[in-house]
């Protein structure tokens, strides 16, 4: 017979089981593992506990910590990603004021050309309803063909083409700064044009932004899975959440970063997830193959990116 439900009382053994329902799918938005046992763990824990047939407490009782300790990780919503035969995806690299995303968007490009990724024909424009000044790669697998737009700093129109593809695309994988949680960027920090902006910054004064993106125009209906590659993009989860009517951890996935990155392993990143989903790999192993490539990053952290909303694929 079990015990009756007790908390662990030292933080890191809150800290693991945190981690746990990190790796189980069940996200921490907000505060994500941080060895304190509070509303956010609460919240996650019962979740956890309906979704595995455990009376929900909401407290990690023993029945909770072995179940959890043997959780198996989700995986994206790989049927809706492939639904219709096309994966429509984007792929963006946003603007650094000393030049960095340059050789980063020349390794995004060198990377699709070795995996097999070429551009679209003018026939496949028609065919799939391309428009003519897009820049799109494409790729056929077994399980339906990959069409990837590709968006870079150079172009006039970057953020325009971003907002439209985010609310339209299965697939947004975004590398760049994060801009102090504020959204992706396309230009120069000191200029609002470039920013889709998703929230407010956690550090007033550093950037210069225009009105909630977000709130322009709905996402999709549709099943999207979004990677952003940036110092703590977790910090976008809550916007993505709250301003995104009609979006739910169903048909929203997001992994974001917890820490700083450096900028030299931004097209590692994107390409990393990239092939996580072409290869159809779980939420674990996409989070251990991004580890890897940042492995070289802040000597403090363990684990660099973590997910939301996979508990209910």
């Amino acid at each position: 017979m079990r015990v009756e439900p007790t908390q662990p009382i030292t933080p890191s053994e809150v800290e693991t089981a945190q981690n746990q329902l990190l790796r189980a799918g069940f996200s921490l938005p907000r505060y994500g593992a941080d060895g304190l046992f509070g509303r956010e763990t609460s919240a996650a824990v019962t979740r956890f506990q309906k979704a595995n047939g455990l009376p929900a407490t909401g407290t990690l009782d023993l029945d909770t910590l072995h179940a959890l300790a043997n959780a198996k990780s989700p995986s994206p919503d790989y049927a809706a990603l492939f639904s219709d035969g096309v994966l429509r995806a984007v792929l963006a690299v946003g603007y650094d004021e000393v030049g960095s995303h340059e050789p980063e968007q020349e390794r995004v490009l060198s990377g699709l050309v070795d995996r097999g990724y070429t551009a679209v024909t003018d026939d496949q424009r028609a065919t799939l309803g391309l428009d003519a000044e897009g820049r799109y790669v494409t790729r056929q697998l077994e399980q339906g063909t990959v069409i990837i737009e590709l968006i870079t700093p150079d172009l006039t129109n970057a953020k325009t083409r971003f907002a439209e593809a985010l609310r339209r695309d299965e697939l947004v994988l975004y590398g760049g700064h994060g801009r102090y949680g504020s959204g992706p960027d396309f230009d120069d920090l000191r200029s609002p044009a470039g920013n889709f902006v998703i929230g407010h910054p956690f550090e007033a004064g550093h950037v210069t932004l225009g009105p909630n993106d977000l709130q322009a125009a709905p996402l999709t209906s549709e099943y999207q899975l979004m990677f952003f590659d940036g110092c703590n993009t977790f910090r976008y989860f809550d916007d993505l959440r709250s301003r995104t009517p009609g979006k739910t951890t169903k048909n929203l996935d997001v992994i974001g970063s917890t820490t700083e990155l450096y900028w030299n392993v931004t097209a590692a990143n994107l390409l990393a997830l990239l092939d996580g989903v072409t290869e159809q790999r779980n939420l674990e192993q996409l989070e251990a193959s991004l580890d890897v490539v940042n492995r070289a990053g802040p000597a403090d952290q363990t684990r660099y990116f973590r997910a939301d909303g996979f508990e209910d694929n």
